[in-house]
């Protein structure tokens, strides 16, 4: 193969990796752009060795999740199981396996095409911004395809103030979840910020996504701890902060109204009483607490969907679906993979950070952001290393 064909390849493995909006309802909600991504890393798998370590974890994982399963179907006799969900079981690690494997050693093309895929993401963003704010133009880029409408409106935010912009993503949350995910990577491999980043934080304070908008702080303050105490960073640092608030307080007020603004920052400072906030965090004990004996060891297993309570977030359905017995072994095991392949305690806190999304265990796009992690930690004593 040649290097522009591997590179075609390569750009399109990412890409369609991140396409995770576009649900085919017709298909029982199959995101069929991903599965592609994860067909082309079988297709072209005669490019790359599959990486031992990270195999020799996978099939303890998948022991785990085999036993969780047959748990349920044996102690549980309300079980609604969900094949898709138990299809993601399997080859959404898999495929985090694959994706390593491919990249661990061609990071400089990783972050390439990654960069690369995420200007795509702006551009479709913006455009879908700028043709509402100048035009009144509500461009819709999943309906014509998968047939789901995006959820650019809502409350506050109408055809006749604004809209809330979600780019390639089914609504603005998922946009924003998908945009910090892509900064963090990002910022493992190098923490310099440069127009791209800035222009994806942009993004994120336009989605008017409160989660977003908190993740990607509590990101920022984990990735720059290191320069917290050096005055002219912190300096530089206070001063493009300092900036983008004044330009977003009174370019884009003005712009867009202060009823929409005033909805996004109360809805920042007050997130305990909104439904996202309960659903995620707020009601999981609440839930946990109601469940008989056996599904609180055991949980209510994997696939099983008879329980659609308050499992709005990662942490919120591992602890529901794997109970007190196996959240510990694969918690234990997660860690050795960060471990394992060098991630550095801060990341490994913002890893955490995330389970606070709905980045959940069989999806194959939390695999593709766990495998980018892993490819850029393995090869931090690279030049990308603190360059900044």
């Amino acid at each position: 193969m040649t290097v522009k064909q591997l590179s075609i390849v390569s750009f399109f493995i990412l890409f369609l990796g991140t396409l995770r909006g576009f649900h085919f309802y017709s298909l029982g909600g199959l995101r069929l752009f991903i599965l592609s991504s994860f067909l082309l890393l079988i297709i072209f798998s005669y490019l790359y060795k599959v990486n031992m370590k990270y195999l020799k974890i996978l099939v303890v994982l998948y022991l785990i999740f085999f036993l969780n399963v047959l748990f349920s179907l044996v102690l549980n006799t309300n079980v609604n199981p969900h094949y898709f969900s138990y299809f993601g079981l399997i080859i959404a690690p898999l495929y985090g396996l694959l994706l390593f494997s491919f990249y661990i050693n061609r990071s400089d093309l990783l972050v390439r095409h990654l960069r690369l895929v995420f200007k795509v993401h702006l551009f479709f963003f913006y455009l879908q911004f700028f043709a509402f704010l100048f035009f009144k133009y509500k461009i819709d880029y999943l309906v014509f395809i998968t047939g789901e409408v995006q959820r650019t409106i809502g409350g506050v935010f109408t055809e006749a103030t604004m809209i809330r912009p979600a780019g390639l993503s089914n609504e603005p949350a998922s946009y924003a979840l998908f945009t910090v995910s892509i900064l963090f990577c990002l910022l493992v491999h190098n923490k310099k910020i440069d127009f791209l980043k800035i222009i994806g934080i942009l993004s994120i304070f336009l989605s008017f996504s409160a989660s977003g908008v908190m993740f990607l702080a509590i990101i920022m303050v984990v990735v720059y701890s290191n320069e917290i105490f050096s005055l002219k960073k912190t300096v530089i640092y206070f001063t493009v902060l300092l900036s983008s608030y004044v330009i977003f307080k009174i370019f884009i007020i003005d712009i867009i109204g202060e009823k929409p603004i005033n909805s996004f920052i109360y809805k920042i400072s007050n997130f305990q009483e909104y439904e996202s906030y309960k659903q995620r965090i707020g009601n999981i004990f609440v839930v946990f607490n109601d469940l008989p004996i056996t599904q609180k060891i055991f949980g209510i297993g994997y696939g099983n969907i008879s329980i659609q309570d308050s499992l709005g977030s990662f942490i919120s359905k591992f602890i529901i679906k794997s109970g007190v017995f196996f959240s510990i072994p694969i918690s234990v095991l997660l860690m050795w993979i960060f471990y394992t392949f060098k991630v550095q305690f801060k990341y490994v806190l913002i890893a955490v950070l995330f389970t606070l999304s709905t980045h959940y265990i069989n999806l194959l796009v939390t695999w593709f952001f766990l495998s980018i992690l892993l490819v850029f930690s393995s090869n931090s004593k690279n030049l990308f290393q603190n360059k900044h």
